[in-house]
């Protein structure tokens, strides 16, 4: 059997030292936190919310050695791989199965000009490319639909028709209309049962589990509120729809600050509400990501601090 994914899997953010280095040590406290949580289903490292894109060739394997080091196999790990070239994409996919990762989330190619809806067969000649020359298991990431890369229904099926190695979807298109997200979780599961839905957008979580069609969360909001994440996803799968609301209640208020306009600064939210929440030891965070204005900042530490998740460096 393939791998098999579920629950909640964390988009690890990868901390840094106030001089831009991979804090090694903060990285290792933090998975050894995210280990302890109950419902932990996996770690996607290097991605979008762990900066991979930003990183070395020699980072992004020392993150995923040292993730593989703490996690010790006891749950999935997932490597990010986001280039501008078919060929780096393949070997950043190499280095991390080499190093022992399960599994790939390829991020849509960066071709200049490029909208997916218009122009599939980059992104289905793309993904091919790199089934063929990593053979590992993928979860492919469907963006929103009003972004320039966000696979149509039709692409996303042909993904998952065309390509035994997809295991999982990324769904972050839940806000942006609910029609196709329906006909992408329905699709991907007529295609292979096997294949695993989860949802990015931990403001709209509650709302697509109560609705059903979902495996789990990947998320970068799980560095933020992972108990939470885990607990509700456990409760809406036994049918505890109150009490699942309770938690949602809890997140949301913070949730629809770090997933609100402009969406850019969202991986920027995550880090800063990462170290207001006491797992990191501090937001900065490399360019070409900017930091969030004052206001904005207090605007998000005031909403951890009312909903409880303000805290002190925890490690």
């Amino acid at each position: 059997m393939g791998l098999v994914l579920k629950d909640m899997l964390v988009a690890n953010i990868t901390p840094f030292t106030e001089k831009l280095e991979i804090d090694e040590d903060g990285l290792r406290s933090l998975i050894r936190y995210l280990m302890t949580v109950d419902g932990l289903g996996g770690i996607v490292c290097n991605a979008h919310a762990g900066e991979g894109a930003t990183m070395t060739r020699e980072e992004r394997i020392r993150c995923i050695k040292i993730i593989r080091e703490e996690t010790k196999g006891r749950v999935p790990l997932v490597s990010g791989v986001s280039s501008a070239s078919t060929k780096e994409a393949i070997e950043i996919a190499l280095d991390a199965k080499e190093n022992g990762c399960d599994g790939i989330m390829p991020c849509p190619p960066t071709i200049y000009a490029w909208f997916a809806a218009k122009n599939p067969e980059f992104a289905i000649a793309y993904h091919k490319e790199l089934d063929k020359g990593a053979n590992m298991p993928i979860i492919v990431f469907q963006y929103a639909a009003g972004l320039p890369d966000g696979y149509t229904s039709e692409t996303l099926m042909t993904l998952c028709r065309e390509i035994e190695n997809v295991v999982a979807i990324k769904h972050t298109q839940f806000s942006s209309g609910l029609g196709r997200y329906v006909e992408d979780t329905a699709g991907a599961k007529s295609i292979r049962p096997s294949i695993s839905n989860f949802v990015a957008t931990t403001a709209l979580l509650f709302y697509a589990g109560v609705m059903g069609g979902i495996d789990g969360s990947l998320t970068g909001f799980g560095n933020v509120a992972p108990v939470e994440i885990a607990t509700m996803l456990k409760l809406i799968k036994a049918g505890d729809v109150a009490a699942a609301r309770k938690i949602h209640e809890k997140m949301y208020p913070v949730a629809r600050l770090v997933y609100g306009d402009p969406f850019v600064y969202l991986h920027t939210r995550y880090k800063e509400a990462s170290a207001l929440a006491g797992y990191i030891r501090g937001p900065w965070i490399r360019s070409p990501q900017l930091p969030m204005e004052p206001t904005a900042r207090e605007q998000l530490k005031k909403a951890m601090e009312q909903q409880g998740f303000l805290h002190a460096y925890r490690f």
